[in-house]
């Protein structure tokens, strides 16, 4: 039995949702497990700004985000936001670290390495150090020599972290980490050709467009879509496509907090590309429709699954009809994107990264 303190930060929910799955995992592992939003520790208005900026920025500029991310990305200015970032936190975090006395510190979020890698550096830590790289390609912040092991989801993103000089043998191409309900297959859906779309995080404009198309189509379709926590989005569509849900041919849900279950009777997803939701689909082995990338890493994400023949962009509702159009009338067109997913997850491997986590957290990792 091991202590461990997760880092996160709640700029987009993918960080918290890695953190959380790994706290569910090693704690049923018999683990005493820490979930520390790092940034609300070690400066509260730095915390606020920052996580209130990125969802302000996503709803109402993802362009300015998207410039701001890749200035972030440059070593330059990366440097100098990394020297503020430990100036204001550094001795706030470690006064916490030496307070929980953890066996292993792990980090699901970007800008935990900073403040922790300069640490270790100074020698005012020895507790070794996991990165869990949580989209497909690795902003700048997680490139540092003094992070003892990274887990990424694809070969992608290894090769990456290679160029930029960190030693392959630290690289573990396990897969996101996911509860093990997302890496059990059910059997092909019985009912109509089904879409899950993930409809909270996309906006209301785009959403009439896609579900006026799909409630007009001839298409034997079936469509699932998800609102979140949007309520409003929810009531919206609720009252226009009353007709709809009552023949069973859209369902609605709020939110929803077993998204496996939906994703077990779907054939595709219609989703923004973020790292963990990206990573559920590819565990269910779901081909992905994206209607929509924030600028920056999202964007980056997109490329990857495009480039891996994994997903399809789709435009508006048109674009979306003919996409659908070309799956019914060619199996073989259908058949290549499951395969293409499939083959992305042949390295997805939870136990590994346990089997990984416990040998960090017990002094084996020289051994591992």
């Amino acid at each position: 039995m091991a202590r461990i303190i997760i880092l996160t930060a709640s700029t987009g929910g993918g960080h918290d949702k890695a953190a959380d799955n790994l706290r569910i995992l090693l704690t049923e592992s018999g683990h005493i497990v820490q979930v520390s939003q790092f940034m609300r520790e070690i400066n509260r208005p730095l915390n606020y700004v920052v996580v209130n900026s990125y969802k302000q920025m996503s709803l109402r500029s993802p362009s300015t985000f998207g410039r701001l991310y890749n200035l972030s990305n440059r070593r330059l200015v990366n440097k100098r936001f990394s020297n503020v970032l430990n100036i204001v936190g550094k001795s706030k975090l470690l006064a916490h670290i030496e307070v929980y006395k953890p066996d292993l510190i792990i980090g699901t979020h970007l800008l935990a390495s900073n403040i922790i890698c300069t640490l270790k550096a100074q020698n005012k830590i020895r507790v070794p150090y996991l990165s869990v790289v949580t989209d497909f390609f690795p902003h700048l912040s997680y490139i540092n020599p003094f992070v003892n092991a990274y887990i990424v989801g694809a070969e992608l993103t290894r090769n990456v972290l290679i160029q930029n000089g960190i030693k392959s043998r630290i690289i573990y191409n396990y897969g996101m980490p996911l509860t093990p309900n997302f890496y059990a297959i059910k059997p092909q859906p019985i009912e109509p050709f089904t879409l899950l779309i993930m409809s909270g995080s996309i906006g209301l404009n785009f959403i009439d467009d896609i579900l006026d198309y799909l409630s007009k189509s001839y298409l034997p379709l079936k469509c699932i879509v998800v609102c979140g926590n949007n309520k409003h989005l929810l009531k919206n569509l609720e009252k226009q496509y009353a007709d709809d849900i009552k023949s069973g041919h859209f369902e609605l849900y709020g939110f929803v907090d077993k998204v496996d279950l939906l994703m077990d009777r779907a054939h595709v997803i219609v989703t923004k590309p973020g790292g963990l939701t990206t990573s559920e689909a590819i565990a269910k082995e779901l081909p992905l429709l994206i209607p929509f990338a924030m600028p920056g890493q999202e964007e980056e994400n997109t490329e990857f699954l495009l480039s891996a023949g994994a997903a399809l962009r789709i435009r508006n509702g048109e674009n979306l009809m003919f996409i659908l159009n070309q799956i019914h009338e060619d199996d073989r067109f259908f058949k290549l994107l499951k395969q293409n997913v499939t083959a992305l997850k042949r390295t997805y491997d939870i136990n590994a990264t346990l089997r990984l986590i416990d040998a960090m957290s017990l002094g084996e990792y020289g051994n591992f």
